[in-house]
């Protein structure tokens, strides 16, 4: 069992997410999902938005160096598109975290339009361009204080697949199982775990549970992250809250792709337990 070695405290900042939080300045909001794990001396980047403009800027801005490692939560544009922009501007080595089919050619139906929304580059490009790839469906350790989740297992009945991602198969598109999805987790001692989760196309309970069962830890410090709420039906909503309730976290940071029905109904569940996950927001946990 992956057991990262607990914490006495962590930071975590949104570096990208589609709105900037209300007073700061000089940040850029886009489409997309970067956060930056801190622990005082290691500081991981878990994703990079969808061009590399916003998380450039916005790491310079906010005074951002030293990052160790990098962790993709997924293969789509708006997680993984500032990487080169990242490679060029930083130049150096840096450890690539990802699961196996993250490289896969990925695409959404919208109506009659097929649009490709998979990763913008090749994996060669990346190692060329400074990446060292790490590439497991298995956890991995990225420090000895933060692991990946591995591929998500799906118990939840009601966090089902969306037949309108694919990914491309051997001989046709197929419906996506998102065994590309991780979450990355640490464990803060006294309080519990912290999940930082990119889009959570897994659904953010069976994530949750995966973290738990990969620890062992039964108490929830935070929860932070995109939640893939948005447009969802209200059921699904409801459900999510309920399963929320159960776990109990002390923080919920909902970003990116949540949604602003779910956010909503999440303040009303959780009150001031809840925080807009704005690029700018920082977190001592």
């Amino acid at each position: 069992m992956i057991r990262p070695i607990p914490v006495k405290k962590l930071t975590c900042r949104i570096v990208c997410s589609n709105s900037v939080k209300v007073g700061a300045t000089g940040l850029l909001g886009e489409h997309g999902f970067a956060a930056l794990i801190e622990d005082g001396s290691e500081k991981i980047l878990f994703d990079t938005g969808q061009t590399g403009k916003a998380l450039v800027n916005n790491l310079e801005v906010m005074g951002i160096k030293d990052i160790r490692s990098i962790v993709l939560s997924h293969g789509h544009y708006d997680h993984s598109g500032g990487l080169m922009e990242f490679f060029a501007r930083y130049l150096g080595r840096y450890a690539l975290y990802v699961q196996s089919s993250v490289f896969s050619r990925r695409f959404k139906q919208n109506d009659s339009e097929l649009r490709e929304i998979g990763m913008p580059f090749l994996r060669r490009e990346l190692e060329i361009a400074g990446a060292e790839i790490h590439e497991s469906d298995e956890p991995q350790l990225v420090t000895d204080w933060l692991s990946t989740t591995g591929v998500i297992e799906r118990n939840s009945d009601f966090e089902n697949f969306e037949d309108d991602f694919l990914v491309e198969g051997e001989a046709k598109l197929e419906v996506d199982r998102f065994t590309d999805d991780q979450a990355v987790v640490a464990r803060i001692a006294g309080k519990g775990l912290v999940i930082v989760t990119g889009c959570a196309h897994s659904g953010i309970i069976n994530t949750i549970n995966q973290a738990k069962g990969l620890l062992g830890e039964k108490n929830v410090h935070a929860i932070i992250g995109g939640f893939h709420l948005a447009g969802e039906p209200k059921e699904r909503i409801s459900r999510t809250i309920e399963a929320l309730e159960k776990a109990d976290p002390g923080f919920i940071i909902p970003a990116h792709c949540t949604g602003r029905d779910a956010v909503c109904a999440l303040k009303r569940a959780f009150g001031r337990r809840v925080i807009d996950g704005d690029a700018g927001l920082k977190l001592t946990l």
